[in-house]
């Protein structure tokens, strides 16, 4: 990556061969924060050390343009998770935390709804959901990119086959990685 102080992408960019396959293991080091805060760095320890699943529930503008939350989804996501580990502990991270609670709040016992600091960024969520084990993400290029920098730290990433609003499955899936399970 160019050695500069910020990098901004404004648009919804879904190609996971931007980074070269077999997995590049160096490439979540340099995406790493500058200056992490310290909610960051401990979030991430705890994350090492706990090994927890990660949740992305795109809520906020996606209310307005794709008014369907799919909660069957989300809880398909978490049984496949608890298949391969019964005591897995779900993070959840949204752009709308406490919406995301009064939704999920009832499918598991071990949801943490993670709420960062007003001093966080939003590449340290991103980052976290990265680092975590598995990552059950939405139909949002955030959770996108999550699961192909976790790819290349050996997560395992869930993907909603019924990507689009009108439920058409996109030209890019045939390229999706192959370990990318689609549910």
């Amino acid at each position: 990556l160019p050695d500069c102080k910020k990098i901004i992408i404004n648009h919804a960019f879904l190609n996971p061969f931007v980074f070269d396959y077999p997995r590049d293991r160096t490439l979540p080091n340099q995406l790493e924060p500058r200056d992490p805060s310290t909610w960051y760095v401990e979030s991430l320890e705890s994350i090492r050390t706990n090994k927890p699943a990660a949740i992305h529930v795109r809520l906020g503008d996606h209310e307005y343009v794709d008014p369907s939350f799919d909660i069957n989804y989300f809880r398909k996501g978490i049984d496949h998770t608890k298949s391969a580990n019964l005591d897995s502990e779900f993070w959840v991270f949204s752009d709308d935390p406490a919406k995301a609670k009064r939704l999920m709040g009832e499918l598991s016992d071990k949801l943490f709804f993670v709420v960062p600091p007003p001093d966080s960024v939003p590449l340290e969520s991103l980052l976290l959901m990265a680092h975590c084990k598995t990552i059950l993400t939405s139909r949002s290029s955030y959770s996108w990119w999550a699961g192909t920098i976790g790819s290349h730290l050996g997560a395992e990433v869930v993907i909603k086959k019924a990507w689009t609003g009108d439920g058409r499955t996109p030209e890019f899936f045939r390229r999706l990685p192959r370990d990318w399970t689609v549910i």
